[in-house]
């Protein structure tokens, strides 16, 4: 019997080579008692090992803590607990049943003056449209609980989770109205090439040949990966509908129409470039859409936006 079977360290696994983490990885995905989508997927065991590397997980660890959903880590909210815990902050958890509130707070080691709060209530559930969703009727306070969690860790110490930031039940929170476009998205591109068809080439068999001479052309998709982080980021920062969603991606990307399956690979890595400053600007956004009367004079702005350049040429032009 080999003992490197019973050595688990994470130095060990550290020092294993490529070739030696396969092995590791083909020998796993032939158990039963792994997760059914790593069984027979030795590719996808690697993958995973190597998400929960960073964390310090072993690979069993990582197997059964870590979920990757489209690309995107996932982990359970208790597990993001732990990794907060683990790191020498304080979480703290205050619930009141009959408010249906919970107030997830975070004392960070390094700056213990300064706690860091986030709410997730019923008042926060029906805005996010999740009031509805079986999880929330059955079970709501927990629900609150695991989404207060998530926030306050992605907020006040988001260095000690190496990009294992959602649950799944996070990602999927916003596809509520999205959930039913599992073909939407197929059939949107055929909406959009179906339209500007028209206004170039009109109908018949040009019309047909359209999609295939232009497809080249078209702006690289983003991946579903980064649909899914944008879907999140948006949800997160308060958007509580399709509409609101493409309203806000049109102010951030100036394109109309937009959802976060249709928006380009360049835009979506823009956008999440700097995921902080995206909520940001999406809750300015959400601030404008919502309260159009309080800002008459915004549209105006927006629109015309040589009133802000104007100042700009007026003093090139004095220098």
């Amino acid at each position: 019997m080999s003992n490197e079977l019973t050595i688990q360290p994470q130095q060990t696994q550290q020092q294993l080579t490529l070739h030696d983490q396969m092995e590791l990885a083909k020998a796993v995905c032939q158990s039963d008692i792994i997760p059914t989508v790593y069984r027979g997927k030795p590719a996808n065991v690697l993958v995973a090992v190597g998400y929960g590397m960073p964390l310090g997980l072993t690979p069993m660890q990582s197997l059964q803590d870590i979920s990757v959903i489209n690309g995107k880590p996932t982990a359970s909210a208790s597990f993001i607990a732990s990794r907060v815990r683990m790191a020498g902050h304080k979480l703290r958890i205050r619930k009141d049943e009959k408010a249906l509130s919970v107030t997830a707070t975070v004392v960070r080691s390094d700056d213990p003056d300064y706690p860091i709060s986030v709410t997730r209530d019923k008042a926060w559930a029906q805005q996010m449209g999740l009031l509805n969703k079986d999880n929330y009727r059955k079970q709501p306070l927990t629900m609150l609980t695991w989404r207060a969690i998530t926030a306050v860790a992605r907020e006040a110490c988001p260095e000690i989770l190496y990009g294992v930031q959602y649950t799944a039940d996070e990602l999927h929170d916003f596809d509520s109205d999205d959930s039913r476009n599992g073909g939407v998205e197929a059939e949107v591109v055929e909406d959009d090439q179906s339209q500007a068809a028209p206004k170039r080439r009109g109908y018949g068999s040009r019309a047909r040949q359209q999609p295939t001479q232009q497809a080249p052309q078209q702006p690289e998709p983003c991946t579903l990966e980064q649909a899914n982080l944008i879907h999140a980021v948006l949800a997160d920062s308060g958007v509580i509908s399709n509409e609101e969603a493409t309203q806000v991606l049109h102010r951030l990307t100036g394109k109309e129409g937009l959802m976060p399956h249709r928006v380009s690979r360049e835009d979506a890595d823009n956008l999440l470039a700097d995921v902080d400053f995206l909520k940001k600007k999406t809750m300015e956004a959400l601030a404008a859409i919502r309260h159009p009367q309080q800002r008459e004079p915004a549209p105006e702005t927006v629109e015309a936006t040589v009133t802000d350049e104007t100042p700009i040429a007026d003093t090139k032009e004095g220098k």
